[in-house]
Order: C-alpha cells, then structure tokens, then sequence
C-alpha cells in the first residue's frame, strides 16, 4: 500500500488528505501511461532527484483528478512533486497541485522578499525540496509587530534566514532573557546578502545563546556558493564550498594565488548559470574555460574555509595604495549608533581617488563626525582614512540591505549627495 503526505492546493489555504491505493507501481506506469495517450495529453516531466515537476495540457474542467491522484500517488515517495493544469486554449494556469512528504519538525520563517535569489532559494525552494513547513510573513517589518512574538511561540520556526540588518534589529529588540531561554524556538540562523560584522556576530550570540553562520552567494551561482555550519564555523569567514562546488583565489593572469593571499574567487560547478539572457559579451566576461568570475576579492584559509575581502569594482587606490572599503567600513560600524554606512572612492587625479565614508545613523544616536574621526585615527593607517565623512538620513539600500554603491557613487558625482 502507497500512503502520501498531502495533496496542498495553492488557492492561499492548504487543503490535506491522506492518500492511499494498492495499485503497485508497475500498474500505475501502464495505467497512467494509456491516461496520457487516451485523453491526448502530453506530460512533460522535468526530473531532478527527489523532485518532479509535471505540465498537464488540457481543457479546463475535464477531469483530470484521476490522472492527477494516480501521477502524485506514483511519485510520492521521491519526496516532492509538483503538478500544473494549463488551458490549453488560452495557456492559463487553473490548478497546481503537490504532494509533499512533510518534515514538520523543521519550519522555515520567510520574510525576506522573494523575487531575490537568495530568498527563493534558501526560504521557499529548498524547503519545499526537504518537505519543510513555511512561515510566511507579508514584509520583514512584521518583525517588529507582536505577530512574530505570537509566531515563535505558536508555530515554533527552527530555520531563519536572513541579513545583517535584520539580525541587528534583534539584537537591540526588547526581549527578556527568561522568554529566549524559554520560548524562543530558532536554534538555526544564517546570514547572507551582504557581509556581516565581527560585532554583530558576537552580539547576537551573546544574546541568544546560537550563533549566527554567515554564507556567501551571488546570483550567477543559483546563488548559493559557501556556508558555515553551526558545529564547524570561523570568525570573519562566509564557509566552505557546498558539495560538488569548486573554487580558487586568481591573479590578474588567472594564475592561483597560494594560501592566505588575496585574489578574486572564481566558482566551478552545477550551480553556475549558463549566461547572461542575450548578453552573449557579457557571459564571455564572467564565464573563463568553466570557472565562474565573481569579482570579489577573496582569500582561502588552510583548512579551505573562504573569507571574502571585498568586491572587486569597489576597491579604491588611494595614493598608489590598494583600499578595500570593507575594511573601513568594518571599523566604523564599530560605533555604537551606526545603521548602515558605505565608503566609496571617487575619482581626483590620475588614477587617484578621494575616500568619501556616508553613514546612516540610528534614529535616537548622537553619533557626530567627530567622532568618527576620532575613531579611525586609532584604527587605520592614514592613506585608509576617508578624506571627507557625511552623516546622511538614508543611503540607497537593496532588497537584502545592502548598499548601492554605483547609484551611491553617481549620486556623489552628480552632486545629488554632498561631499562636505
């Protein structure tokens, strides 16, 4: 006898129902089989390991559940399958059905947005691969609503995923010590998006007794390409390469650099896109001989584990010397009051460029510039120190958090952003 998980109807309420038959699965190949090519539909199958889609062509209303209960029943026990009713007059989509072999224990809470690869992947594709449960929410700013206390006391989220400035937020969130020992449910939280500071990391674990386990991705690598593991993590370091992915630290000849130097990271393996959609240039560009450049900066410890430097469009020379803004805005992010801040090089003479630092404080912060000053005196080497710092109210953000340093930059030479 075959049982599945559940059929769950995608119309926003799931709907479950316990299946079962004693048609083995040899009948059900030819019995489905002689469905297909008796009702003249075709079923296209995309298959990739556990998982299966499936495309059924057809009038809207002929009746199809017998095919569908027979093809899900059929493919149930590879874990995840995906069936879509398509008009196929008009091409619409009246139905999409799945059945999934649920692993309640562990449920992902998805916030984030989710036309962004990072979120798509890791809150909703993946777990949906796994047979997880998802938590989701309308924005990250239900974050702050009493919704999400109620949400970690009564559904009991495992996984979270999210980015630095969302763990920033819990960190200064109003939760007692006695409610994260009691009741607070996530026991698994990874960062990614953007890179997470040295501080928040220890802050965060201070606070919830977990650490935070930061990743490392780009959208080209589908997008995942490196990750800590909660047993096995290092400080500053974004992780190893996921199983069946490559990578090597290169010169500026493609030659491999040894451990410890700095080099851009270029990735190998399945997740690495085909191209660019009709920038054939472009593809050429990122993609080398099968190796994926990332244009970040990066550099391997012994042990494998990667610790990314910066990207590469964003470093500054300043007096001849190599500036990788990452490092400058590390130390000011230090500060007590510091939201977001993005140091950027524009052009002065040459090759030359003047360091800028724009720093988006909290809201109640009496953080000045001063300050800051004061603070990267006793930190950098002088040729590292930005020439100019501004306080701004708002700096132009991503989806994920992270600064848009060429809007930022052409705002800058615009002169829509002040310098002084």
């Amino acid at each position: 006898m075959l049982n599945s998980a559940a059929y769950r109807y995608i119309n926003g309420v799931l709907e479950e129902a316990v299946v079962e038959s004693d048609i083995s699965l040899d009948e059900l190949l030819a019995v489905t089989d002689n469905v297909c090519l008796a009702d003249k539909n075709i079923a296209s199958f995309v298959s990739g390991g556990p998982c299966l889609n499936m495309l059924l062509w057809g009038e809207k209303g002929s009746g199809k559940s017998t095919l569908l209960r027979l093809l899900a029943l059929k493919y149930a026990s590879s874990g995840l399958v995906t069936i879509e009713f398509i008009d196929e007059t008009s091409g619409a989509v009246y139905g999409l059905y799945k059945i999934i072999r649920e692993n309640s224990d562990k449920k992902f809470l998805l916030f984030l947005p989710i036309f962004h690869s990072y979120t798509l992947m890791t809150s909703v594709l993946y777990p949906m691969y796994i047979g997880c449960s998802i938590i989701m929410f309308a924005s990250v700013m239900e974050l702050k609503t009493k919704k999400f206390r109620q949400t970690l006391i009564f559904k009991r989220p495992k996984v979270m995923v999210g980015v630095p400035q969302v763990y920033q937020a819990l960190i200064k969130a109003q939760m007692p010590k006695w409610f994260i020992k009691f009741f607070y449910p996530i026991q698994l939280h990874i960062s990614g998006g953007a890179p997470i500071s040295s501080d928040t990391l220890d802050a965060f674990e201070k606070k919830f007794g977990v650490p935070i386990v930061e990743g490392y991705g780009l959208s080209e690598a589908s997008p995942v390409v490196a990750v800590n593991t909660v047993e096995y993590h290092r400080a500053d370091s974004v992780g190893k390469p996921m199983p069946g992915i490559q990578v090597k630290i290169v010169d500026e000849e493609e030659n491999e650099v040894p451990v410890g130097e700095v080099g851009e990271l270029i990735v190998k393996g399945g997740n690495v896109m085909k191209g660019y959609y009709h920038m054939p240039k472009a593809t050429d560009d990122a993609i080398r001989n099968g190796w994926l450049f990332t244009g970040d900066f990066a550099k391997l410890d012994e042990d494998g584990f990667i610790y990314i430097v910066d990207r590469k469009k964003d470093l500054i020379i300043s007096k001849g010397m190599n500036v990788y803004p990452r490092e400058v805005e590390d130390i000011i992010k230090q500060l007590d009051g510091v939201e977001a801040v993005a140091v950027i090089g524009v052009p002065i003479e040459g090759r030359d460029e003047m360091i800028l630092a724009y720093v988006m404080k909290n809201e109640n912060s009496n953080l000045t510039v001063s300050d800051i000053k004061a603070h990267l005196k006793e930190c950098l080497a002088s040729f590292k120190t930005p020439k100019h710092i501004v306080i701004v109210n708002e700096l132009p953000l991503t989806a994920t958090g992270k600064v848009l340093k060429r809007e930022l930059k052409a705002k800058v030479l615009n002169g829509e952003f002040k310098i002084d």
